[in-house]
């Protein structure tokens, strides 16, 4: 895990639902988000097990204070933007769902303003480690069919899909319709283990 030595400002985000949420710019100009934060917000009662299971490119140690605070700084653990969809993705919670739309309906446009993810710099930089890793998760929980799925129901080509999901091109519109796809067939598939049986006598009824 990375350290950050730097006293940095943060900005709180608030909800009646899903309570507090603060999140701080690092260096590079990625947002993070406090880790304790999202598991309240989900329900993870372990954060320190949380974030033992995020990888130690996804997450920060960084000594804060609030805005026109001066004193009282505190060393807290922050996650990258891969690193919150990743507490997203394992959380089973039925307010996951929910808890995503805020996140990209009202915070990530908020502190952006623009109409790209733009995590790692312009479209002509390489993307950075945590957005590559984000494109590889979702890439990795979509199934055939689904890029052409997708992008029909957001009025696209499969080829813009395509270019989003491997990197080339960027669109927030793009991008959190493939992730919500992918969040769908992660949630399949906890269902199919969970109802091994009933999954089985489906299968055994088809002729």
């Amino acid at each position: 895990m990375k350290k950050e030595n730097q006293t940095t400002v943060i900005k709180t985000f608030k909800s009646l639902e899903f309570g507090e949420i603060r999140t701080a710019i690092n260096e590079n100009g990625e947002t993070l988000f406090c880790l304790v934060d999202l598991c309240n917000a989900l329900n993870l009662s372990n954060s320190r097990r949380v974030s033992q299971r995020i990888d130690d490119d996804e997450r920060c140690n960084l000594e804060l204070r609030r805005e026109n605070q001066r004193v009282g700084n505190t060393l807290t653990t922050f996650v990258t933007e891969s690193g919150m969809y990743a507490v997203i993705l394992r959380s089973d919670k039925p307010k996951a769902r929910q808890f995503r739309k805020w996140i990209t309906s009202d915070i990530l446009p908020s502190l952006r303003k623009t109409g790209v993810y733009a995590l790692g710099g312009s479209a002509k930089k390489p993307l950075s480690g945590d957005v590559v890793l984000l494109l590889q998760t979702i890439k990795g929980m979509l199934v055939h069919g689904d890029m052409k799925s997708v992008a029909s129901k957001i009025g696209v080509t499969r080829m813009a899909a395509h270019e989003v999901l491997n990197g080339r091109t960027q669109s927030v519109r793009i991008l959190f319709a493939l992730y919500e796809r992918a969040l769908e067939n992660k949630q399949n598939l906890s269902n199919l283990y969970l109802f091994p049986r009933r999954a089985i006598e489906k299968l055994t009824s088809i002729k």
